[in-house]
């Protein structure tokens, strides 16, 4: 645990989520002038979380940490949310079938998918920076 307490360490975490977020986000560049479910520009959705790593690579301060975790949880409820609420229960809901009819790679993916936000949430919780502010 001691090696994710390490500043350059930290930094190197912030880096690899940027790309992530990036490589994520390249395919839908061509979406940016429309507006998302939430009402949000796609460029927002974007732009917001690419500015907040790139300050957390370069600073490492508490208070963009804490404006991430809060970011990353709201996209995660938000994510929770539309799954259970969007697929999981129409599906037990159905009047005309009355037995699901998942597949094993509709399963494995939302398995996947709640692995992955529980593993980002607990990274990003455990990386929070050592600094309250800045010193320049």
């Amino acid at each position: 645990m001691e090696y994710i307490k390490n500043n350059k360490n930290q930094r190197i975490f912030y880096g690899i989520g940027l790309l992530i977020w990036i490589v994520i986000w390249i395919d839908d560049l061509e979406y940016f002038n429309s507006t998302s479910s939430l009402g949000i520009k796609y460029l927002w959705l974007m732009i917001f979380p690419t500015l907040l790593l790139i300050g957390q690579l370069i600073f490492n301060i508490r208070i963009l940490w804490a404006l991430l975790i809060g970011l990353i949880s709201f996209y995660t409820l938000w994510t929770i949310w539309s799954l259970v609420f969007l697929e999981i229960l129409p599906n037990f809901h159905r009047d005309y079938a009355p037995y699901s009819n998942w597949s094993l790679t509709q399963i494995l993916t939302l398995i996947a998918i709640f692995l992955l936000l529980f593993l980002m949430n607990w990274t990003i919780w455990k990386i929070k920076p050592k600094r309250h502010t800045l010193n320049f």
